[in-house]
């Protein structure tokens, strides 16, 4: 059985036991601020039952309630939201934080209107996208493969069969960020994560197959791209930049052979101490 086979089993069964284990959950949307709590629900229908207590009654005390009732509504939910905001900032999750300013600047995530070729508007999505995909096609050029000669003494790394072992899969798959979403073939990082004990074993034979014949899923090669606005014309698909969103298994996968790659290059001394950037516990700000 090759990979793609392999592939198509294992999302098969994973569907069918994910339908099959799952439950539906009502979900509730509350409309209220993030940072409206059940304290300031109650200040806000006490705030409320005054003014129809004034109308009723015309009374001044009434309207006196209601105004240091008001007063002290708007500073404790000012305080609030800063509270919310100052905890979103320093919080690790940038997911959050990125979707609290869209909506703070009211600016969602859509599919943009660009001129084509002929520098009229798309006629539609579709058209839109075949802009996109080329604008995005062209940015990118094919290397020549040549690699600089490595003038020290190694070792030599030999990724085998051992590199995806189930351990090792499942240590990956515990370590996932269950709010990223997920890829094209539509499976979630909370189900790797939740079950990476058990699907461990039949990832793992597909990873090391993959190795041996050096070939992907062809599903792995598939991504969902979003274009991103930088700056300048919005009409213009040269001031977006894309996004893509591929599978998490295929994520993990090339974790895995980075740290296999990059634990062999620094045994071996491959790395100068210049070097910086992408390396743990490194930064552009540590050579300072």
């Amino acid at each position: 059985m090759d990979v793609e086979e392999m592939w198509a089993v294992f999302t098969t069964t994973l569907r069918n036991f994910t339908k099959e284990c799952s439950f539906k959950r009502n979900i509730v949307h509350i409309l209220a601020k993030p940072w409206i709590d059940q304290n300031i629900l109650r200040l806000i229908r006490h705030k409320k039952s005054i003014w129809q207590r004034y109308l009723r009654r015309k009374q001044i005390r009434d309207y006196e309630d209601h105004r240091s009732v008001s007063n002290l509504l708007s500073s404790v939910i000012a305080n609030a939201k800063k509270n919310y905001e100052s905890k979103l900032i320093h919080s690790k999750n940038n997911k959050k934080f990125f979707k609290y300013v869209r909506s703070a600047l009211n600016s969602k995530v859509d599919i943009p209107l660009v001129l084509n070729s002929n520098n009229t508007p798309c006629s539609g999505p579709e058209e839109t996208a075949d802009v996109m995909a080329d604008t995005f096609a062209a940015s990118f050029t094919k290397g020549t493969h040549q690699l600089p000669p490595l003038n020290v003494d190694r070792n030599f790394l030999e990724i085998t069969e051992s590199t995806f072992s189930p351990a090792v899969v499942e240590a990956h798959r515990s370590a996932l960020i269950v709010n990223s979403s997920p890829g094209a073939d539509g499976i979630s990082a909370t189900v790797l994560k939740e079950c990476a004990q058990p699907l461990s074993y039949p990832l793992s034979i597909i990873y090391a197959r993959s190795l041996e014949t050096s070939s992907l899923p062809s599903a792995w090669r598939n991504a969902l791209v979003t274009p991103i606005y930088k700056k300048g014309d919005k009409y213009n698909a040269e001031n977006y930049r894309p996004i893509s969103l591929v599978p998490v298994v295929a994520k993990v996968c090339e974790k895995i052979i980075q740290n296999s790659v990059l634990q062999f290059a620094l045994s071996s001394n491959l790395i100068p101490e210049c070097q910086h950037g992408f390396l743990p516990g490194r930064s552009v700000i540590t050579p300072a």
